[in-house]
């Protein structure tokens, strides 16, 4: 006999028994013990067993959310004694897949290269354990190492407390087993009894049934006479029903025949009538509708062509006044502007011989606020102004040389004379006498 242990951390740790007839967890964490045959070897960490384990056999969840952090620790027991092997982990990197695989190749090596290969009995002395664990320990890191699992270490340690209580599990399966077989045998027994019976049975109403009509026949003669007649009689009634078929289809047949013919006069009818009451129903709508909506029509355009002729003759009146009151402003202004330029001829008249700084004052004097020409003044006041401005400039340059030449050094000049000298000598303007 042989066990494998699965140790985890807190909060609890499954103890699997492996047989030739399968796996049976025998203890989960703190819980009571768990009788449950799995189909094979257990390959599932406790940590990734699915939610479908879980509801199936009971595990609780908060068990089975124990980390991965940490060693797994697999312990394969004989009948006295055992050894101990911790694994610890570095990485997972395959995930379920790799650990499923992982542990499925690790029991088939124990069972198969090593169980088979080393003799059980010695593997109840400390010294055949021993070498049964550096066996063990060899295959392990040849199976575990492509997978990034190590083995740090191995022990061997007395069980005794367990043999007894895996002794009884043994026998229990062992009892169950021998149980389930018999009962199979006996089922199948059984099973092979009833189908003879039942083979048996078949054949012996088959022959009863033979005996029976072959009696009649012997002992009762009228009876074939009377079964004749019988036989006859039926055949006549059916005869007789046939043909009362036969006549009720025909009456189906016409009814059916009369009942389309009808359906099709009633459809005509319908069509016609529908096509008549189409027809009355447009006349009623001409009348009734179309006829008042075009003379309506008709009113409602006459109405709105009286009222946009009226609009165009008060739009005519109206823009007759605009014109007229326009001519009128033009005279006024036409006039206003006559008087301005008679007021210009007689104060240039006045101002004639006067200097032309004093005539370029009083004309900018002249100008009314708001008149007409008040533009037109201004800007003839600028033009003379910068006509003024020339002349004084072209003045002093002239006259500069003939200075220098009497003092016989540079002329000190203003800022504004010499802002005057810097510009440019334009043509002089022409100037325009208002008459």
């Amino acid at each position: 006999m042989a066990c494998i242990q699965l140790l985890r951390p807190e909060p609890g740790e499954a103890i699997v028994w492996a047989s030739p007839t399968g796996c049976t967890v025998l203890r989960y964490g703190r819980d009571e013990p768990r009788w449950t045959m799995f189909p094979s070897i257990f390959t599932i960490p406790t940590s990734v067993i699915s939610t479908e384990v879980v509801t199936s056999f009971g595990l609780t969840n908060e068990a089975i959310s124990t980390s991965l952090v940490g060693s797994l620790r697999y312990s394969i027991f004989s009948e006295t004694d055992s050894m101990l092997i911790d694994v610890a982990e570095r990485f997972w990197s395959k995930g379920r897949e790799g650990l499923h695989e992982m542990i499925l190749d690790m029991t088939s090596s124990i069972q198969g290269s090593v169980l088979g290969e080393f003799p059980i009995l010695q593997m109840r002395t400390v010294e055949g354990m021993s070498q049964f664990v550096a066996k063990i320990k060899v295959i392990l890191e040849r199976e575990l190492d492509p997978l990034g699992i190590s083995i740090q270490g191995y022990f061997v340690k007395e069980l005794q407390d367990h043999v007894g209580y895996l002794n009884a599990i043994d026998s229990l399966q062992v009892s169950s087993i021998v149980k389930k077989s018999r009962i199979s045998t006996a089922e199948k027994k059984l099973e092979n009894v009833l189908t003879e019976t039942n083979f048996k049975m078949h054949a012996f109403e088959r022959s009863l049934q033979e005996k029976q009509v072959s009696f009649m026949e012997t002992s009762y003669p009228e009876l074939g006479k009377l079964k004749a007649l019988i036989i006859k009689e039926i055949y006549k009634a059916n005869e007789h029903y046939n043909q009362k078929l036969r006549e009720v289809e025909n009456e189906k047949s016409n009814i059916q025949e009369q009942g389309s013919l009808e359906i099709s006069h009633l459809k005509q009818r319908v069509d016609d009538e529908l096509d008549n009451y189409i027809e009355k129903c447009k006349k009623e709508l001409e009348e009734v509708v179309y006829r008042p909506a075009d003379e309506e029509k008709k009113k409602m355009e006459y109405d709105s062509h009286l009222l946009a002729e009226e609009s165009i003759e008060e739009a005519r009146k109206e823009a007759r006044y605009i014109v007229l009151e326009s001519e009128r402003k033009a005279v006024k202004i036409y006039k206003e502007t006559n008087q301005s330029l008679e007021r210009l001829c007689e104060l240039a008249k006045e101002l004639k011989d006067y200097p032309l700084e004093e005539f370029i004052n009083a004309l900018d004097n002249s100008v009314e606020e708001n008149g007409i020409l008040k533009p037109f003044i201004e800007l003839i006041v600028k033009l003379l102004r910068d006509f003024d401005g020339r002349n004084k400039a072209k003045t002093i340059k002239d006259n500069v040389p003939k200075i220098e030449e009497e003092n016989g050094s540079l002329l000190l000049l203003s800022p504004s004379d010499c802002k005057v000298l810097q510009e440019p000598i334009l043509p002089e303007p022409v100037c325009v006498t208002i008459a």
